[in-house]
């Protein structure tokens, strides 16, 4: 017999508002990732603090929070945050499951603001001052069917006593932290070179995965784990013909 430990607790992240006279210099070294579970309820808790490390008073003040897309370029959500012990800077994200409904999973950024009637001030999660922190919206409670998306070649003339060489179209993974591509071969004999690339430029592709095959004409199956925002698939072969490719 054995046992499995599980753990049930409340994610904290401590943000510095630098407001007053102070001289201090607190600043977080580390700054973690935060996380929301999509299917159910979640809670953040945040402690604001001075740069003295001393909490700072919530009452009578606003906190929102903007969870934006991995470039930045949308706003996902936006909602106050809920004063659990105002005197202590305790200040609460509360999300109903519904409240996410329709959002994909990925890996997104959060700014936080504070108004204090008197100023609306930004709140800073790291050591380099910098007012958005990461957030990871995953579908591990409830996952969610994702549909297949068909990755093209251009033409190409089949290999003939020589190597060919091709790139599929570039994959966006919309910054979700695992991505698999199916690729059908026919008698393929040559190698599948899997590359990530953060921008999807020319120059900007590095090396993820690499495979080699002889004669083969199965169903193969890649994933690709971690946060590459773009994936592209390289085919050096010397013989038969890459028929399909579908992605998720």
């Amino acid at each position: 017999m054995y046992s499995t430990n599980i753990y049930s607790y409340l994610p904290r992240q401590i943000v510095v508002v630098y407001n007053g006279l102070t001289t201090g210099r607190y600043q977080l070294v580390y700054s973690k990732n935060l996380k929301l579970h999509l299917g159910v309820d979640n809670i953040l808790q945040f402690q604001f603090l001075n740069p003295e490390q001393k909490p700072i008073n919530l009452t009578n003040s606003a906190i929102s929070i903007r969870i934006l897309s991995g470039d930045n370029s949308t706003v996902i959500l936006q909602k106050a945050l809920t004063p659990t012990f105002a005197l202590t800077g305790l200040a609460e994200l509360r999300l109903l499951g519904s409240e996410l409904l329709g959002i994909k999973p990925q890996l997104c950024h959060y700014s936080l603001v504070l108004d204090n009637t008197v100023n609306n001030l930004p709140v800073f999660t790291n050591q380099d001052s910098y007012a958005s922190g990461s957030i990871e919206i995953v579908n591990d409670v409830l996952p969610t069917h994702n549909s297949s998306t068909t990755v093209t070649l251009p033409s190409y003339i089949p290999p003939n006593n020589n190597v060919v060489t091709v790139n599929s179209s570039v994959i966006n993974t919309k910054d979700t932290d695992s991505t698999t591509v199916q690729v059908n071969h026919t008698n393929y004999t040559g190698n599948v070179i899997i590359n990530g690339s953060t921008t999807g430029a020319t120059n900007d592709w590095y090396l993820i995965d690499s495979y080699t095959y002889t004669d083969d004409s199965t169903s193969n199956y890649y994933v690709a784990e971690g946060y590459h925002p773009y994936i592209q698939l390289q085919f050096n072969f010397t013989s038969g013909s890459v028929d399909k490719i579908l992605s998720r």
